[in-house]
């Protein structure tokens, strides 16, 4: 898989301020574009934002919703903060555990729509009053009757 050249992360980016503020909408369209967001796409972000790599890097890899490695299938991240374990997440992801879809399952932190918990997120996109079939559909792993 070829990366993005520099000049390419620049479109992508379009134009911004160099302004930190924009720099998680600027690695979501990164992720929207190619999928995720590799140390030399950050590399590229912090040339044409003029702004530390580190910084770049520390906001990249402090969300687990940017991937920072090439997903090779779908994910799904289920929440397990407090209010969507206590609306049964924890359960759901011990179910998908024991399916085919093990390995597309990881826990992540809040998704802030604790309201609607138990939630779930994938394929871009907010999953709400998640269960063990619901994730299995948006995978395509219907569960047979």
């Amino acid at each position: 898989m070829l990366e993005p050249t520099t000049e390419e992360i620049r479109r992508t980016i379009g134009d911004v301020d160099n302004d930190s503020s924009q720099l998680l909408p600027i690695l979501w369209r990164l992720v929207d574009r190619y999928g995720w967001v590799s140390p030399s796409m950050m590399n590229s972000v912090s040339e044409v934002l003029r702004r530390p790599f580190a910084e770049i890097y520390g906001v990249a890899s402090f969300y687990q919703l940017i991937p920072t490695e090439p997903v090779t299938h779908p994910r799904v991240g289920i929440c397990l903060d407090v209010t969507c374990k206590m609306a049964g997440s924890q359960a759901v992801a011990n179910a998908l555990n024991q399916t085919a879809a093990r390995d597309s399952i990881h826990p992540v932190a809040c998704l802030g729509h604790c309201e609607q918990a138990p939630v779930a997120w994938a394929e871009n996109r907010v999953l709400t009053h998640i269960t063990q079939d619901s994730v299995l559909r948006v995978l395509g792993k219907e569960t047979q009757p």
